[in-house]
């Protein structure tokens, strides 16, 4: 019994050298980590570069994808304070509605596209053949018109200046697919009845 006050007495005072310690180095000030960053950066929170924040990448607040014009319809218009649809958004990129035409910036607006031989990318009128060499593709159907009616002809694009986020191809009333214009340096489907898909998603058929 005697023998074991001793230790009692040892422990306690143990005790309360570590309970004085912590108290200390609590009373001591800046530690050494706030040190580092200094006053002005308190509250800073500083996050691991592997880790991905929640709303990285996300279309929480209904707007375009990563890569994309559009999250919804409404985002295809080029004047957002329009309430009619002048288009429709699939897979992250605006088609037009018949008497729309896509704008330089993806979006639609009324009116036709830019005849053939104008705008920021012009295209090239072919004749004799009437026909787009290796590496372009055709302009719309009433970029073309602007060629002439004279002698059959066809509005030209270099295919690597027009611009889609997937292998578009428009689908109508045949079960074959259209293939794409290039409108203002963007792959689309003339405006109208044609309806845009992605490339073999039905075995290549439309129906």
């Amino acid at each position: 019994m005697y023998r074991a006050l001793p230790l009692l007495f040892l422990g306690l005072t143990a005790c309360d050298a570590q309970i004085a310690q912590v108290l200390a180095s609590d009373d001591a000030g800046t530690s050494p980590a706030d040190a580092a960053t200094g006053p002005n950066d308190a509250g800073i929170v500083e996050v691991d570069a592997t880790i991905t924040p929640p709303d990285a990448g996300s279309n929480s607040d209904g707007g375009p994808p990563p890569g994309g014009v559009c999250g919804k319809d409404q985002d295809c218009n080029d004047d957002q304070s329009v309430n009619t649809l002048w288009g429709s958004c699939f897979m992250g990129q605006c088609f037009c509605k018949s008497g729309n035409s896509i704008q330089p910036n993806g979006k639609c607006a009324p009116g036709n596209p830019p005849s053939c031989t104008a705008g920021n990318s012009p295209g090239t009128c072919r004749q004799t053949p009437a026909e787009c060499q290796q590496g372009e593709m055709e302009g719309s159907y009433w970029s073309t018109m602007t060629c002439g009616d004279v002698i059959a002809a066809v509005c030209c694009y270099e295919k690597a200046k027009c611009t889609s986020f997937f292998d578009v191809v428009c689908c109508g009333a045949s079960s074959t697919p259209y293939e794409p214009v290039c409108v203002n340096g963007w792959k689309t489907c003339d405006p109208g009845a044609p309806t845009p898909r992605v490339r073999n998603s039905n075995n290549g058929s439309c129906q």
